[in-house]
């Protein structure tokens, strides 16, 4: 599969170049600026800057929560500082009172209230609320890709650097835990990292408490890689996202949810009969930035 991921990320860069002779075709990684916050920012308080133990070592892993479990939400496993600002936003309001969804194998329900209400507004089916990212400018494609780092990150790394390009990589907090030179190494290329929770839950279905620690340890562990960095932008899994998690994610930790609005479904390349074969989706890629970028493109990609 490494080698698919690469086949499918060449299939982007080379439409891309294909078609950058006109000025307003041009691909870039999402935030095309900083993908962290200035260190001014009230958020960066919340994360631990003294030195730790060795990026990579046992020592530097045990800090963090299982790598196979979900993390903690004992009050007693939270980090103070982030329980402190949870509090505060509850306490003014700021964090709208919706059921926690049930999932279903098609969309997340409420207890029968409508999920795309305004009051609700769920991702999974496309509602759009103020502040999310779906859409690239303009003439524009964000590349980016969830779910790494893994061990095929390197391959991929590789490949974007033989192509002088750079993207956003939407990174699980414990890949990170078990990769943690391959981030790094992302990071040292240039590349944005971004947040896709630490375990991969639909965050629909967490807790409050679960909403925080899923988006905070992978805040905290990126942080931790990148010399004190503060990530800006995060991904829900799946897409499955409400106007509670809305509200945690940018009240608490000042995250800007990035979606997508072009899919690969590279996602079921795993299954037995997935979606689309590593060729049509490469076909499909070349189709999308050949074709009219108003609004611009985010396509959905995975390491794979």
């Amino acid at each position: 599969l490494p080698a698919v991921m690469v086949l499918l990320a060449a299939a982007l860069v080379l439409a891309v170049a294909s078609v950058s002779a006109h000025p307003q075709h041009t691909g870039r990684a999402i935030a095309n600026g900083a993908w962290y916050q200035e260190r001014d920012h009230p958020v960066t308080s919340l994360f631990a800057r003294a030195p730790g133990p060795a990026i990579g070592s046992s020592q530097w892993v045990a800090q963090y929560p299982s790598l196979v479990d979900k993390p903690s939400e004992a009050e007693a496993d939270i980090p103070a500082e982030w329980l402190a600002a949870y509090n505060a936003v509850k306490a003014a309001g700021k964090i709208p009172n919706i059921p926690i969804a049930v999932q279903t194998d098609i969309l997340p329900t409420y207890g029968g209230q409508d999920l795309m209400s305004k009051e609700i507004c769920s991702s999974a089916g496309k509602c759009r609320a103020p502040g999310d990212i779906w859409d690239a400018p303009d003439g524009m494609i964000g590349y980016s890709f969830d779910d790494g780092p893994w061990r095929g990150t390197d391959k991929l790394l590789d490949y974007l650097a033989s192509v002088n390009t750079t993207c956003t990589h939407y990174l699980i907090g414990r890949n990170i835990a078990q990769f943690p030179q391959q981030a790094l190494r992302a990071f040292n290329q240039g590349h944005e990292l971004a947040v896709h929770t630490w375990s991969h839950p639909k965050m629909t279905s967490e807790t409050d408490l679960g909403i925080l620690v899923q988006l905070g340890w992978t805040m905290q562990i990126i942080h931790d890689i990148s010399g004190g960095r503060v990530p800006k932008f995060w991904r829900p899994p799946t897409g499955d996202m409400d106007n509670r998690v809305r509200a945690i994610a940018k009240e608490v930790f000042g995250l800007t949810p990035v979606l997508w609005n072009y899919d690969t479904e590279d996602w079921s390349l795993g299954d037995p009969k997935p979606v689309y074969t590593p060729e049509q989706m490469a076909d499909l890629i070349h189709k999308w930035v050949s074709g009219p970028k108003s609004p611009g493109l985010i396509i959905l990609e995975h390491e794979l």
